[in-house]
Order: C-alpha cells, then sequence, then structure tokens
C-alpha cells in the first residue's frame, strides 16, 4: 500500500490528475477481486489470493483521487458537505457489505459456489465503475439522457 501511495503521488497524479487516477484504482480493484474469482480453486488460491493483495494496494489511491475530484466537481462552499457525504456513504457501504458477504460465504463450500460472494463483489464493483464513470464525463460528451439534472 505504502509503493502504491509514494507511487501515485510520485508519478500518477501529476500525469493524469485526480479523475485518471482514479480510474486506476478502480481498475486495480476489478482486477483484485477478479483474481479472488480463482481463490476457490486449491491450487490456484495461494497466487490469487497474493494477486489480490498487491492489487488491492494499487486501489487504495482511490481514496485520495476521490477526495480531489470532490474539490475538482465542487463548488468551494459545498466541499466540506460533500467531503462528509463521500466519508459517511464509504461508512455505509462498509456497515451493509459486512454482514451481507459473511452471510454468504459458507467455509464448507468449494468451487463455484465459493466464488459466489467474489462474484456478486465483482459485480457490484463493476456497477460503481459504471456510476462513477456516467459522473466524471463532461456534461457535453453525456447523453441528454443521461443528465443528473
Amino acid at each position: 500500500m505504502a509503493i502504491a501511495q509514494a507511487l501515485g503521488a510520485a508519478v500518477l497524479f501529476r500525469r493524469l490528475g485526480n479523475a485518471g487516477v482514479w480510474r486506476v484504482a478502480v481498475g486495480c480493484a476489478l482486477a483484485a477481486q477478479s483474481a479472488l474469482l480463482a481463490a476457490p480453486w486449491e491450487p490456484y488460491a495461494p497466487w490469487a489470493v497474493g494477486l489480490a493483495m498487491f492489487l488491492y494496494g494499487g486501489a487504495t489511491l482511490g481514496f485520495p483521487a476521490a477526495s480531489g475530484l470532490v474539490f475538482d466537481h465542487v463548488a468551494p462552499h459545498e466541499a466540506t458537505t460533500a467531503m462528509a457525504l463521500l466519508s459517511v456513504s464509504g461508512a455505509l457501504a462498509f456497515a451493509a457489505a459486512a454482514p451481507t458477504f459473511a452471510a454468504l460465504l459458507d467455509p464448507a463450500a468449494r468451487g463455484a459456489a465459493a466464488a459466489a460472494p467474489f462474484a456478486l463483489g465483482w459485480v457490484l464493483m463493476a456497477a460503481a465503475a459504471g456510476v462513477f464513470a456516467i459522473v466524471l464525463t463532461p456534461p457535453s460528451r453525456r447523453s441528454s439522457a443521461l443528465e443528473l439534472c
């Protein structure tokens, strides 16, 4: 995680900006979740989990990038409210995810049944990434059907 943060601060934020770094972080998170889909199959488990942990380190770049995006897209007098909403929504997501995935995770399951919670996590991450991609698209390039106001 420290390597990803140092690389992000030294190179990625300067070259890609907040939106670009956020896209890299989401890509790392989706790749990590994809690696976890292989974890239930015995010969791949150690490699899948190790690769996922490495990629989740890159995904941590999403936290400072999201904060920067708030300041890029929100009026200065509304920035504190937006930052508070970002923190609250993250806390609510973690609070809802923990019991949900604990109920879905069956330690006795093997194969595809054991991969089901990871597949659901991948679908939810991809859906959230889609929503953010729409929000980050400049209004001039958005379809009028996708306008949020």
